[in-house]
């Protein structure tokens, strides 16, 4: 048996190779190889996810998104395609520092009684007072998954109430006193236009949208870590999360590799077989560990760099 560890196409490349050679001698079906997901591609269709989701109008005319961080810090090697995984995601980690420190002051400022503007007030504070009540109440107003839904149910209700307002008013009007605009106001489709319309108004898309990336960059950070750790158990539980959020940010393909993984480690894999898999996913590379799709990608980088006949970019 040889384990494949690569990105999402070379595992759909290597089923429909085994597919297509299924009525082979056994030999050439590849039925000996068994294709995996690669970390550090997982990691990096994660990255690419918060990207795209959370990147928002060229230029950073939006509040809160990240190309208006990027313009800001001055990363002009990022783009919302996460092409340079390495510059996407240290904007990443440090957006979500900022936002986190933003938290734990905004938070602790309602705990003390005055304002907390700076790092070094926030460490005082911290210093005399207990901390472990401050990070849970963090996690409970900016990490809740149902709180963005919340804050929109809530609009869609304002809006709803003014919406019958306007709606009686016109109602109280003759039926030959009514205008066109008064008989589309107070239809089914007019109804849905003016919540839909007045629901945005009442939001604070500033704070839903930073309650959204928190959670996705922090699931991006520490299935990072957690690989360059070694730490087994927390990827687990990431790649967990992490199919919802792929399926949720359009990486469908990326959802069904995860799931196919999932249920395979649930219903078919014996514990030996995991213990293989794991260990074999990510390797220890000194200080570090990392994921063995990463060192094959260094590998080929060094072979195209150093196998160059013509010095030329084609037979490179």
């Amino acid at each position: 048996m040889v384990l494949c560890y690569g990105d999402q196409l070379t595992y759909k490349n290597l089923k429909s190779l085994k597919e297509m050679r299924s009525r082979e001698a056994e030999p050439e079906r590849f039925a000996f190889t068994v294709g995996k997901p690669g970390f550090f591609h997982v990691s990096m269709a994660m990255v690419n996810a918060v990207m795209r989701c959370n990147w928002g109008r060229v230029g950073g005319r939006e509040p809160g998104c990240l190309s208006r961080f990027a313009a800001v810090l001055g990363r002009s090697r990022v783009d919302a395609q996460a092409m340079d995984f390495q510059a996407s995601y240290r904007l990443i980690d440090h957006v979500l520092r900022g936002y986190i420190a933003a938290g734990l002051m905004a938070r602790a400022s309602l705990r003390a009684g005055f304002t907390i503007s700076t790092i070094p007030a926030l460490k005082d504070w911290i210093r005399v007072n207990d901390w472990t009540a401050l990070v849970n109440d963090i996690i409970v107003y900016y990490f809740s998954f149902s709180k963005v839904a919340w804050q929109r149910k809530m609009a869609d209700e304002k809006a709803l109430a003014q919406y019958e307002i306007q709606r009686n008013i016109i109602m109280a009007k003759r039926k030959s006193d009514r205008s066109t605009d008064d008989t589309y106001f107070i239809s089914k489709a007019g109804k849905m236009a003016f919540v839909r319309r007045h629901s945005v108004t009442q939001r604070d898309k500033v704070l839903e949208n930073s309650i959204l990336f928190m959670m996705q960059a922090l699931l991006a950070v520490d299935f990072q870590q957690s690989m360059r750790k070694g730490a087994v158990g927390r990827l687990e539980v990431d790649i967990k999360m992490m199919m919802f959020c792929f399926h949720g940010c359009g990486k469908t393909n990326y959802a069904q590799l995860l799931r196919e993984r999932e249920f395979d480690r649930r219903s078919t894999w014996t514990k030996e077989y995991h213990y293989i898999d794991i260990r074999n996913n990510i390797i220890c590379t000194g200080r570090r560990f990392t994921g063995i799709d990463e060192c094959l990608e260094h590998v080929n980088r060094d072979i195209s760099d150093s196998y160059n006949p013509r010095d030329t970019w084609q037979s490179q």
